[in-house]
């Protein structure tokens, strides 16, 4: 079966409860070795984990369609800091050999740095939280940035935990005192942990947001790199920024890091002449990356070369795409990847889109609805 983000989780058991004071019988979870999670979702082979309208970490089981909060606590309310829940905060976990691993940041502090002036001091936390003994523990500290907040995307791959390091952009006055800073525009790394010995490794920074600025000018205020995910062997990043102000369009282009070699590619060598594209959907056999508007590029697993869509539909509902076998899914539209033919599915038309495969049915979840899904037959959809 095609997978959007790879795990292998196994759900044995799961019964819907949000009522406070009552827990959810959560799943014995186990893992292949894979797992990818971005502030969107967690879309593994037999459940999606989301974040919910009031930033509590959710669970759809896609067998019995059934919702439950990420809680295996008895009687928990969900409010205290022993509840993994409440740690969250309302972002997403990767999970392996039954657990969640999660990062939690430093409450950021404004110290003085070397030079006596004004600065900000960051931190963040990577923890393991144990679904049998519903016990949470410290991993590590990472000095100087934060992970959680924004999160860029977290990938665990066979025991290595890869991460974004994010520095947050910062202005400074004439007199290099620090004046304001967010989350965007900031240097951005991509690190590693070995969760067998918790070494971390600094492995490329991601993008350069001075030197883009250069060309784009507000591209030292806007720009943020985002994981997508893992394609033949490659980490896969979109980069985007502010392109211009008036008119509030962002630009984007794609990156990758080569797990076989440790190499990273994709940084644009002139910014007057960047190569625009974005990953939109990326599973185990298929990565999309939308080019342009109206323009989407299909690369399949073992084809060099990409299947060119074009059909304006793409520009106003890229962020639907699902890809499975040899269909692609944008909103409430169905491409034939062989033939490019199109067409509206009217199941789909009530502002519904494609977002998992589940044996022989496809989950569909509701445009600005959070939590509500429906199963639906194969036969069905695409008949």
């Amino acid at each position: 079966m095609v997978k959007r983000s790879l795990i292998m989780l196994s759900i044995t058991a799961f019964c819907v409860c949000f009522m406070q004071g009552c827990s959810s019988a959560q799943p014995e979870m186990k893992s292949d070795g894979y797992s990818f999670g971005i502030g969107s979702g967690n879309y593994a082979d037999t459940f999606c984990c989301y974040r919910t309208k009031d930033r509590q970490t959710a669970v759809l089981d896609y067998d019995s369609m059934n919702t439950s909060l990420l809680c295996t606590k008895p009687n928990c309310n969900h409010t205290g800091d022993d509840c993994i829940v409440k740690r969250l905060n309302g972002n997403i976990p990767v999970f392996g050999d039954h657990c969640a691993y999660y990062f939690v940041d430093d409450e950021s502090k404004m110290v003085q740095n070397d030079e006596g002036k004004r600065d900000l001091l960051l931190g963040s936390n990577l923890y393991r939280y144990d679904f049998g003994t519903n016990q949470e523990e410290q991993l590590l500290h990472v000095d100087g940035a934060c992970v959680a907040e924004n999160c860029k995307g977290m990938m665990l791959d066979h025991g290595v935990l890869y991460f974004v390091e994010n520095k947050l952009g910062r202005s400074y006055d004439e007199e290099g005192i620090l004046s304001s800073y967010g989350s965007h525009g900031g240097e951005l790394s991509l690190h590693a942990v070995d969760l067998s010995d918790l070494k971390v490794q600094d492995l490329c920074a991601l993008y350069d947001p001075e030197d883009l600025g250069k060309t784009y000018p507000k591209a030292p205020f806007s720009g943020s790199v985002t994981m997508q995910g893992k394609y033949d062997n490659k980490i896969y990043f979109s980069v985007g920024f502010l392109m211009d102000e008036m008119t509030q369009e962002f630009g984007f282009y794609t990156t990758y890091y080569d797990l076989a070699d440790g190499s990273y590619h994709g940084t644009p060598e002139d910014y007057t002449k960047i190569d625009f594209g974005r990953v939109m959907f990326l599973s185990e056999n298929d990565l999309v990356i939308c080019r342009k508007k109206g323009e989407i590029a299909v690369y399949k697993k073992g084809s060099v070369e990409p299947i060119i869509l074009e059909d304006e539909y793409y520009f106003g509902y890229s962020s639907e795409i699902f890809a499975d076998d040899n269909v692609l899914f944008c909103a409430d539209k169905l491409f034939d990847l062989n033939t490019k033919e199109s067409r509206v599915l009217k199941v789909l038309e009530d502002e519904k889109h494609v977002i998992a495969k589940y044996g022989d049915d496809f989950i569909a979840a509701k445009r600005g609805d959070l939590g509500n899904y429906e199963k639906i037959s194969a036969n069905k959809l695409l008949k």
